[in-house]
């Protein structure tokens, strides 16, 4: 038999275990985003949740169709297109100051909306947190209310060198299709504290 005959089906035994081999290693390979992607803790409204570089507790959640904020000279209603999620959280810095943040409201279909910075009285997405001293205030989203279906808020430690193994935390806000039904009312808007020791409630 000719040498070339021979080698032929080596070759083929050789490419189909290149193949094979190939198929495996990636089958195990991680991919970019979990190697050096946020850090997430997650949890729900009502618990504190630890991460490596603060805590968060999401106090209570409120929709209203209108908000009120309190922080301008002549507060007037300002109405939702769609309706305002308003989540009142504390937040505290465990090692170091927070100097930056990337804060959303996520969606069961992966959706994301970030906080609305036009209210003087309200938490923004950028904000800062000295460390040790908890701060309360409450966070804005304007959100479609035919989509906020288990909406979970997501707070993330950026300090300015963006999500790359960053302190995360997602909170479970605990709301259904349920919490939209009839007119949601107003809420008013109080601007943040930053206290020794325990922070304020949220405003009933």
């Amino acid at each position: 038999m000719p040498s070339h005959a021979r080698s032929t089906p080596l070759r083929f035994v050789l490419c189909l275990v290149l193949v094979v081999a190939t198929l495996a290693l990636q089958r195990f390979q991680v991919a970019d985003h979990d190697i050096v992607g946020p850090i997430t803790t997650s949890g729900e409204l009502g618990e504190v949740v630890a991460t490596d570089d603060f805590t968060i507790e999401v106090t209570d959640v409120q929709l209203a169709d209108t908000v009120i904020d309190t922080a301008r000279i002549e507060p007037e209603p300002v109405g939702a297109n769609g309706v305002w999620v308003v989540v009142w959280t504390r937040v505290t810095a465990t090692h170091s100051p927070i100097r930056s943040t990337r804060v959303v409201l996520e969606t069961a279909d992966g959706t994301t909306y970030s906080t609305a910075s036009w209210f003087q009285s309200s938490l923004r997405g950028s904000e800062g947190f000295p460390t040790a001293l908890p701060t309360h205030g409450a966070f804005v989203f304007e959100v479609p209310e035919d989509r906020l279906d288990s909406p979970t808020m997501v707070f993330t430690n950026t300090n300015g060198t963006g999500s790359r193994l960053a302190a995360q935390a997602a909170v479970d806000l605990g709301i259904d299709a349920k919490d939209l039904e009839g007119e949601l009312g107003e809420v008013e808007l109080t601007e943040p504290e930053t206290r020794m020791g325990e922070s304020t409630d949220a405003p009933s």
